[in-house]
């Protein structure tokens, strides 16, 4: 049975210069932060998880999902989102594999300087893998921009045709 190892934690942003009102008219800090989940092991480790939902109640943006890991380090990959929220607020991770096995971690948020990591733990993959799949995209309008260079001799038009 694959498994890969991990450790949730999360990061704070001081923000106490930044404060807002609520409906009584009392003042509540606003809390930027982010919460993150860092695995460990090698590409094709980190390959077990499908994605990853961070599920905040007291936020706005209640459900996001991560697909595709950052590599912060020598067999270090990190999955993470940031948020702003009025208090205290605990996250629930649901990890998805490629297989379809699925483990949910609450952890609560550290809201002072430095944050918190969380003990590490491991992601089993109970069921056979399937292929990864494609990353859903926005549906958006989008461009591509090529910067192409040549000797100041080559003709626009030769450019053209060639490229055609």
């Amino acid at each position: 049975m694959p498994a890969v190892n991990f450790v949730i934690g999360n990061s704070y942003n001081d923000t106490s210069f930044r404060t807002t009102l609520d409906k009584y008219g009392n003042r509540r800090q606003i809390h930027d932060w982010a919460v993150h989940v860092d695995f460990f092991g090698s590409e094709r480790d980190v390959d077990l998880v499908h994605k990853i939902i961070f599920c905040t109640p007291e936020s706005k943006n209640y459900e996001q999902v991560c697909y595709c890991p950052i590599k912060i380090g020598f067999h270090k990959w990190r999955f993470e989102v940031r948020n702003k929220t009025l208090g205290r607020t605990r996250v629930t991770i649901i990890i998805v594999g490629r297989g379809g096995s699925i483990q949910r971690k609450r952890f609560r948020l550290r809201l002072a300087p430095g944050g918190k990591e969380g003990n590490p733990t491991r992601f089993f993959e109970k069921r056979p893998n399937y292929p990864l799949r494609p990353v859903p995209i926005p549906d958006s309008d989008f461009g591509i921009e090529l910067e192409l260079s040549t000797s100041s001799d080559v003709s626009t038009e030769e450019i053209a045709q060639l490229i055609r």
